[in-house]
């Protein structure tokens, strides 16, 4: 289902541009592809090779002449930490990201995230164990975006 006012583009989001990426594809279960053969064999032992363009979500935002964003979503099956190695979160201050992680890529992703002054959003821990959500820590006195929490907030499920 194509949401309004989105754009698709054939393109393997990673930590760099102008190459070409291998993906393996569950030709049972589309839906199932990865850069990870061992992945995608998880579901089905017998996988396709496909190659796409690779580019950074930096450069595709710029490309698109994108400034900020409000809500960022990342599920790209264990290469989460590699997108984000191509995506500059200071300049375009994602106000609330959801991203799979899964056990082999959450350090990466924790740490990421750390660096440059997000944190977990608590509230959504309950209702979806497989994502977790981030949002800027907000400034001491604000209230902040997305539920950004204030310096030595606790986290707290609502």
């Amino acid at each position: 289902m194509l949401v309004w006012r989105s754009n698709l583009f054939p393109l393997f989001l990673s930590d760099f541009s102008n190459e070409t990426a291998r993906l393996y594809v569950d030709e049972k279960n589309t839906l199932v592809t990865s850069a990870h053969k061992e992945f995608t064999q998880r579901f089905n032992p017998e996988t396709k090779e496909i190659s796409a363009p690779t580019i950074t979500l930096s450069e595709l935002l710029d490309r698109e002449r994108v400034k900020n964003i409000d809500l960022l979503s990342i599920d790209v099956e264990l290469h989460e930490p590699k997108v984000l190695a191509g995506f500059d979160i200071e300049r375009f201050k994602s106000a609330l990201v959801c991203i799979e992680a899964k056990p082999e890529v959450r350090k990466p992703i924790l740490d990421y995230f750390a660096r440059h002054g997000y944190v977990v959003v608590g509230k959504y821990l309950r209702v979806d164990n497989k994502n977790l959500y981030f949002a800027p820590l907000a400034k001491s006195g604000t209230s902040g975006k997305a539920g950004g929490l204030k310096k030595n907030e606790p986290l707290k499920a609502d």
